[in-house]
């Protein structure tokens, strides 16, 4: 998972893994405050609907519905089945670094 902010505060959660360059998109910058950057090809994905932005990105990335409760961001992830769907949960949402505002789940 990639996990940011938008500009205006809201936590979104995404695919880590870029469609196109197949690297972690934790390592990428936030632009125009609701874009991930790849960093390797500079691609772009909006970060609330993980729809493509910017070339070479062709394909979306996943997001995943997430929350903060009691200082954690809970995140929720769908599609497993009649399994139980698990819960991830990222602690110390205050830690997330301000430059570019990522953090690795």
């Amino acid at each position: 998972f990639a996990v940011t902010r938008t500009a205006e505060g809201t936590v979104c959660v995404v695919d880590g893994i870029c469609t196109h360059g197949q690297v972690h998109l934790a390592g990428g910058t936030i632009v125009g405050g609701d874009q991930i950057e790849c960093p390797k090809h500079n691609g772009r994905f909006d970060l609330t609907t993980g729809a493509p932005c910017r070339k070479p990105v062709k394909e979306p990335i996943a997001v995943y519905p997430a929350d903060t409760a009691n200082g954690h961001i809970i995140i929720d992830i769908n599609g497993w089945g009649n399994q139980p769907q698990p819960q991830y949960q990222c602690n110390n949402i205050a830690t997330l670094p301000e430059q570019n505002n990522t953090a690795v789940c």
